[in-house]
């Protein structure tokens, strides 16, 4: 009698966090100190101290800046020096893709068709993708963008553009699909101040190939997918229109609120908004990518 054999249970390797850095402008592995951390967000996190240390914490807080030898300039040269390209960007095939919704006393996620105004704690987009490393293993990885930021909202409103047909293009994003999010800041100056936006860049497929660096004969220019701008005039009318009824109400009952406390009502109300648009956009990815590849 044969004994019965079993099969090799399939192992897979940890998950790479990654983040945007608005200091650095950069989607960076997830800086993180403890003893097991996966050794990219060490290095991270080494670098990101190191580089605190040299500029001290008054000017790291002032954020993104493009003076020489400003937190940007030391922050990225840091992460160099620690094996990180900064410019890499997220690129890889997305297999996955969700949005997460916090209670601020428990922490823990909040479901049901209200944990969107339930969730105190910036919602979170969750983005996934498997790739090639150079040794040719293969690299399981993580974006996880809080809502509350241009920057995610930004890679909302590009996805929702390819997956809605905001854009006009061939086909429509989905999972199996290679993609890119890289970074890029904006500028505009008012009287003797200079103001900097952040803002995601999205290319897919032949696009994102082009700017993959591990294979240099695909020279093709990297397309960005434009974002969808009526997303984003939605979400400016759903801040301002609740800015103005706090405001009213504020006044009308004698309550005084403080300028930063009604700016910070209808922050929420957009987070609010972009939170259910990216739901839409990813609730659209599995639509578009059931019969391939998933996380």
């Amino acid at each position: 009698m044969t004994a019965a054999t079993t099969a090799p249970a399939t192992t897979y390797p940890p998950t790479q966090f990654y983040t945007y850095n608005r200091v650095l402008n950069a989607v960076i592995p997830t800086p993180d100190s403890h003893p097991n951390a996966l050794p990219a967000s060490a290095a991270a996190d080494r670098a990101l101290k190191k580089a605190r240390a040299q500029v001290g914490e008054d000017v790291w807080k002032k954020g993104y800046s493009p003076a020489p030898g400003g937190a940007t300039e030391v922050g990225l040269a840091a992460l160099a020096a620690e094996g990180i390209d900064a410019a890499a960007g997220f690129f890889g095939i997305l297999t996955g893709a969700h949005v997460s919704h916090f209670d601020a006393t428990s922490r823990k996620t909040v479901k049901g068709p209200d944990a969107r105004q339930k969730s105190v704690l910036p919602s979170k987009l969750m983005l996934f993708i498997t790739r090639k490393t150079e040794s040719g293993e293969i690299a399981r990885e993580a974006l996880s963008l809080e809502l509350h930021t241009d920057f995610a909202q930004s890679v909302v409103a590009s996805l929702s553009a390819a997956a809605n047909g905001a854009q006009k293009m061939s086909y429509h994003p989905e999972f199996g699909d290679v993609i890119l999010i890289d970074a890029e800041m904006t500028s505009r100056v008012s009287g003797d101040k200079t103001y900097y936006n952040e803002r995601a860049r999205l290319a897919l497929n032949d696009a994102a190939l082009g700017y993959e660096r591990a294979n240099p004969e695909k020279d093709v220019e990297t397309t960005y997918v434009f974002p969808d701008i009526e997303l984003l005039k939605a979400a400016n009318k759903v801040e301002g229109d609740r800015y103005n009824e706090v405001q009213k109400a504020s006044e009308a009952g004698g309550l005084g609120l403080d300028s930063k406390v009604i700016r910070d009502t209808s922050r929420i109300a957009r987070r609010v908004f972009m939170s259910e648009a990216a739901e839409k956009v990813v609730k659209q990815l599995w639509v578009n990518g059931k019969d391939r590849i998933s996380n």
